[in-house]
């Protein structure tokens, strides 16, 4: 038994359970701003009819966010 091995059972054993992360995103993919960390897809930020929207909200309230 390598030494792989033994450490994955003695911590099952224990009741722990050893298992592999994926790597990290891009940091191209990810979105963080205004308090939202997110990996999603958020291509709808270059959207047309959401940035008009957004615009139009922002102005609603009197107030810049972009």
């Amino acid at each position: 038994m390598n030494l792989k091995m033994l450490l994955k059972r003695t911590f099952e054993i224990t009741g722990y359970t050893i298992t592999k992360l994926t790597p990290p995103p891009a940091p191209d993919a990810i979105y963080d701003q205004d308090g939202l960390r997110t990996v999603h897809n958020h291509d709808f930020l270059n959207d047309a009819d959401f940035i008009r929207a957004y615009k139009r909200g922002a102005q609603a309230v009197g107030q810049d966010y972009l």
